[in-house]
């Protein structure tokens, strides 16, 4: 796993939805992430101190039915705090969206472990504010019942 990235929750179906930030200048991270720890909705998950990335989490969850509603809040979130996410990639700053999601893996190699469809809407968002999305699938073996 790279210092990017975390996964969500060790179960599964279990998903996060995460605003992974990097700046050369620690100090110019630092300040810009204390902007958000305001907010009771996000939690630093990775990257404290004195690296140069921060990985918060904005969302969350075990159940799938509410993904969308939590892209949906994160939207809006991203809505809210555009000015200081635009200060901070005209700074030197780089943000993406990172969605996570934790699957079971497949029994057959053709078995499907993770559909995702994503609104044109919020891709534009994205694209707009200059955010990158990725898009991360963690596969969870299996466990055999004894």
């Amino acid at each position: 796993m790279s210092d990017e990235t975390q996964p969500p929750l060790a179960t599964a179906d279990a998903w996060s939805i995460d605003l992974h930030l990097r700046h050369k200048l620690v100090d110019e991270l630092a300040a810009f992430r204390s902007v958000f720890l305001d907010s009771a909705a996000v939690t630093v998950v990775a990257g404290g101190g004195m690296s140069p990335y921060s990985t918060l989490r904005l969302q969350g969850g075990n159940d799938v039915s509410n993904y969308g509603a939590g892209l949906h809040q994160v939207a809006n979130f991203l809505d809210a705090h555009a000015s200081q996410l635009n200060a901070f990639i005209e700074g030197g700053g780089d943000v993406n969206l990172v969605l996570n999601h934790t699957t079971i893996a497949p029994e057959e190699s053709s078995d499907k472990t993770l559909d995702l469809w994503l609104a044109p809407e919020l891709l534009k968002r994205l694209v707009a504010a200059g955010i990158g999305l990725r898009i991360i699938g963690w596969a969870e073996a299996e466990t055999a019942s004894q």
